[in-house]
C-alpha cells in the first residue's frame, strides 16, 4: 500500500509482495497438506472412497506408512502396497 502511494514501479511492488509472502509460504503449504489429509479421512469415514482417493493424491508431506494405510482403507490396494 505504501509503495502504491509512493508511485513505485509495478515490478518493485511485486518484488515486495513476494518477499513479504515468503515467510508464510511453508506454513501455508503445511496447513494445506493437513487440510487435504483431514478431508480424505473425513471422506473415508463417510464412505466416499472414490473421492478419498482423489484427495489422498493431493496429500504430501505425510509418512509413507500412514499414507499406505489410508490408501488401504480407501480400497486402493496396489498403491498401498507400493507405498508400504
Amino acid at each position: 500500500k505504501k509503495a502504491k502511494e509512493a508511485k513505485k514501479p509495478a515490478a518493485e511492488i511485486d518484488k515486495a509482495k513476494a518477499a513479504a509472502g515468503k515467510n508464510f509460504n511453508s506454513r501455508i503449504k503445511s496447513l494445506n497438506n493437513a487440510v487435504a489429509e483431514l478431508n480424505a479421512c473425513a471422506g473415508l469415514l463417510v464412505g466416499t472412497a472414490g473421492t478419498s482417493k482423489t484427495l489422498l493424491d493431493q496429500v504430501s508431506g505425510v509418512a509413507k506408512d500412514r499414507l499406505a494405510r489410508l490408501y488401504l482403507r480407501a480400497g486402493d490396494h496396489e498403491k498401498a502396497e507400493r507405498l508400504a
